[in-house]
């Protein structure tokens, strides 16, 4: 459950953690260049969070994003990407999440999905993917999460913005996982529906400390009880396999320079992270902040 749900949410103050020295565990912005290369590029992990604390961004990443000239992120936040994501979530007509459950998980499930402002009609309709996604996140208060708010910035100071990845590639990490997974992953994030409030500020916390080995340590914690495969399985579909692929997208636009790429945080460390893909690419990737 926690893998899935950092991985969305990724999925103290930064003026605490300014003075702390740069390691590599320790760092959400980094400058990418190649050789020879006089214009940089940067990286920068996020989280997916409309926290006040998380949406002040500190110098470092406002100027490294005001010296770029492009805007990219893991998936434009568009109309018809909604409009998309919204069709895929939904189970065919003549299938509704009951007889898919059973009556009790079913019952938890409408109730939890209630407290998040959700009515059982809509709920009966959901794929249990979807219904992880919406459980395993705060109940969304402004709408304004940092993802939303740097494309925003983008398009009000003109910049070329666009994605990383198509909206079928990025749903499919969900949508294609079996019916037995997809229950599997409900049952256990409603196990663990009232930790979701702790996890969410620990992981603000760690992001904010930028710990992204705390963040992986959250991550792992949390999945005891899930079994071994389903973990590989969404290790692999949520974050190894992504990561290539945006390694390999990414690596054009940062040979031209000028790039301020956004992705959740989990995607920069460990040996199949962005750090280590571009790096192995022959790019130099050095912390900044």
């Amino acid at each position: 459950m926690a893998r899935l749900f950092v991985s969305m949410m990724l999925l103290l103050s930064f003026h605490a953690a300014a003075e702390q020295p740069l390691t590599q565990e320790q760092a959400l912005l980094w400058r990418i260049t190649a050789p020879q290369q006089k214009v940089p590029s940067y990286l920068f992990g996020t989280i997916h969070s409309e926290d006040a604390r998380v949406l002040e961004l500190p110098p470092a990443v406002k100027q490294a994003f005001n010296e770029s000239s492009r805007f990219v992120m893991e998936i434009v936040p568009d109309a018809a990407v909604s409009a998309q994501l919204n069709r895929r979530m939904m189970l065919p007509e003549h299938q509704p999440l009951s007889s898919l459950v059973g009556a009790e998980l079913y019952e938890q499930t409408r109730a939890a999905m209630e407290k998040q402002g959700i009515p059982a009609e809509a709920t009966e309709r959901m794929k249990p993917w979807a219904l992880v996604m919406i459980l395993s996140m705060p109940k969304p208060k402004s709408g304004h999460f940092l993802d939303e708010v740097l494309y925003d910035m983008a398009l009000h100071s003109g910049k070329q913005t666009g994605g990383l990845e198509t909206p079928d590639e990025q749903i499919d990490a969900l949508d294609g996982l079996s019916m037995p997974v997809q229950i599997v992953l409900l049952r256990q994030t409603l196990e663990h529906y009232q930790e979701i409030p702790a996890i969410t500020e620990s992981l603000i916390d760690a992001w904010l400390r930028r710990d992204l080995v705390e963040m992986q340590r959250l991550g792992e914690e949390s999945n005891e009880g899930l079994p071994g495969d389903i973990e590989q399985l969404l290790q692999s579909r949520l974050i190894d396999v992504r990561n290539r692929r945006m390694a390999e997208r990414i690596t054009p636009m940062v040979k031209e320079g000028g790039v301020f790429v956004a992705v959740g945080a989990l995607h920069l460390p460990g040996a199949q992270g962005l750090i280590a893909l571009l790096r192995q690419r022959g790019f130099s990737v050095q912390p900044v902040y």
